[in-house]
């Protein structure tokens, strides 16, 4: 269920994520001078300020600075806004790991989910260092699984 939020806050949100990917694509100049913007329309994408409260960055510009990212802050946001999770198909080397490999992995992964749920839940409820730790295994045992994914999409020429 997703939690309800109002529209300011939505706004806020986004325009934190965007000036986070600005910082995170080299800073105002820098991204200005990878994309077809200015510096000073990307600082009013980001400003929460009434003035620049209806300014959004336009979703070529996002896409343009997000392939210059480390993160995609925008889309990670407007995935967790829509109640989805933004999960990274990562890029397989040529070479091939072995899948039998992958598939001991993603066993230990899933075990490791379950040991970390069965001990936050040895006392009856979960505390927040438990649930953190346990969100960090399902977060380990998800990378494995798209590792698969892509290992097998690169064997049958899919993406």
């Amino acid at each position: 269920m997703r939690k309800i939020v109002s529209r300011a806050e939505q706004n806020s949100d986004l325009k934190s994520a965007t000036g986070d990917l600005i910082a995170d694509a080299g800073g105002q100049d820098k991204a200005a001078e990878r994309c077809r913007v200015s510096g000073t329309q990307l600082q009013r994408y980001a400003s929460d300020t009434v003035q620049h409260s209806e300014c959004f960055m336009p979703l070529d510009v996002v896409l343009c600075l997000e392939n210059k990212a480390k993160r995609p802050f925008v889309t990670e946001y407007l995935a967790k806004a829509a109640g989805a999770v933004l999960v990274m198909v990562p890029q397989v080397p040529a070479g091939r790991v072995d899948l039998l490999q992958l598939l001991a992995s993603q066993s230990k992964e899933a075990s490791d989910v379950t040991a970390a749920i069965c001990s936050a839940l040895a006392d009856g409820k979960i505390d927040s260092r438990e649930g953190h730790r346990a969100i960090e295994e399902i977060d380990q045992l998800v990378r494995v699984a798209m590792q698969m994914r892509a290992e097998l999409a690169l064997i049958v020429g899919a993406e």
